[in-house]
């Protein structure tokens, strides 16, 4: 598997000792960072595609092993698809990273979440999310980890 664009930046700094502790990603065929974002967090970026395929793209996450990913959905309309059963395919991306990551904090516009201030809300959170995405007890279809990720933050 290949690192995510920007990832192998990202790798050196930490095998050279560097710890960041946050990383943006943005999801997207067009990589404009944010104006709310420090342009010190490192970034990484991946292009539109069929995740929730089986023949999707897949990259090695392990970049971001203990990191707060924040994930930017810079997408366009015309990148937005809905995937099985309803659901977004970058839901299969963010599970994918969320593997390794220590938290994936969302931030598109195809959900409307309200922030307090000085923190971010817990719907940005991605394993909150699948959690109250749940019905009848059985996890999102995305969401591969089932209760493993709240046992590893024990």
């Amino acid at each position: 598997m290949k690192l995510p664009a920007y990832g192998k930046a990202l790798w050196d700094r930490r095998l050279s000792g560097q710890r960041p502790r946050v990383v943006c990603l943005l999801v997207g065929n067009f990589w404009k960072l944010p104006k709310w974002l420090p342009a010190e967090i490192p970034r990484l970026a991946v292009k539109t595609a069929p995740w929730h395929e089986p023949t999707g793209e897949r990259f090695d996450w392990r970049v971001v092993s203990a990191m707060t990913v924040l994930a930017v959905d810079v997408r366009g309309p015309d990148e937005r698809a809905e995937g099985p059963d309803g659901w977004d395919p970058w839901f299969w991306l963010l599970a994918q990273v969320q593997t390794y990551a220590r938290d994936v904090l969302m931030f598109t516009p195809m959900q409307d979440v309200v922030d307090p201030p000085d923190w971010f809300a817990a719907e940005r959170d991605l394993e909150v999310f699948a959690w109250c995405s749940r019905e009848r007890g059985a996890w999102p279809p995305w969401w591969p980890h089932g209760d493993t990720i709240m046992e590893r933050a024990a």
